[in-house]
């Protein structure tokens, strides 16, 4: 792979292309595995990621990387299908959002696919939650010879379908960036059972109200599947 991404590069250069995706080896090492070499571990994989990886980072001007392990960020300009929640299981009380905490201004970071999702609005609300970008897979006519095929996950991708929020979405969320553009999160707080406060190096607060109940605390009062920012 180190050897491929050297040759990949220089074909990139000569038609003046300048950023790069890599798929997987951002998310996910091999584990132990024989070859005519012997047994190979999964820290030499991660050594041959870190080549690969290093060298798209000399060679593109940008490298978008799916997956959201530490090996990577060095290397990474972008972050997408970076997990925004918890696993939600019983013993928990609420998900807090270390990975996007700790990133926030250093690297772009998008979640997974919004129309993937069973409740798209909650993971817009995430997205403003935590200052992470959003993304949609979407796909162009007729998507009626995918039922019932390997492929049927793809039903929710029709741009037709999706258009119309994907517009509203990315203007309301555009909005929201240009306040927070650069800007470092500083604190984040559980306010409620599903209400969070998240604030940013430049004084910007976000209150996101995940119910469907409208949140008040005598002071502020935002309403159910919605936000509330200010400086």
């Amino acid at each position: 792979l180190p050897n491929l991404i050297k040759d990949y590069s220089m074909s990139c250069a000569a038609k003046s292309i300048g950023n790069i995706g890599v798929t997987e080896i951002g998310g996910m090492i091999y584990s132990d595995y024989d070859t005519d070499k012997g047994l190979l571990s999964r820290n030499f994989t991660l050594k041959e990621w870190e080549k690969t990886l290093q060298t798209a980072r000399d060679q593109f001007d940008q490298v978008l990387l799916d997956g959201s392990n530490a090996y990577g960020y060095p290397y990474a300009d972008i972050l997408v299908d970076v997990p925004m929640s918890g696993t939600d299981f019983d013993m928990m009380d609420a998900s807090v959002p270390f990975l996007q905490i700790a990133l926030r201004g250093s690297i772009r970071i998008y979640g997974g696919s919004l129309n993937f999702s069973s409740d798209y609005q909650q993971e817009f609300l995430r997205a403003v939650e935590t200052g992470c970008g959003i993304k949609y897979s979407v796909i162009y006519g007729d998507i009626t010879p995918l039922i019932n095929t390997s492929f049927s996950n793809l039903v929710a991708c029709n741009y037709d379908k999706w258009k119309e929020t994907i517009f509203r979405q990315a203007k309301e969320l555009e909005d929201v960036f240009r306040q927070i553009e650069g800007q470092n999160i500083v604190a984040h707080d559980q306010l409620a059972s599903g209400v969070t406060k998240t604030t940013y190096g430049n004084g910007v607060q976000i209150v996101v109200n995940y119910n469907d109940a409208e949140y008040n605390d005598g002071s502020l009062k935002v309403p159910g599947q919605s936000y509330h920012m200010a400086s």
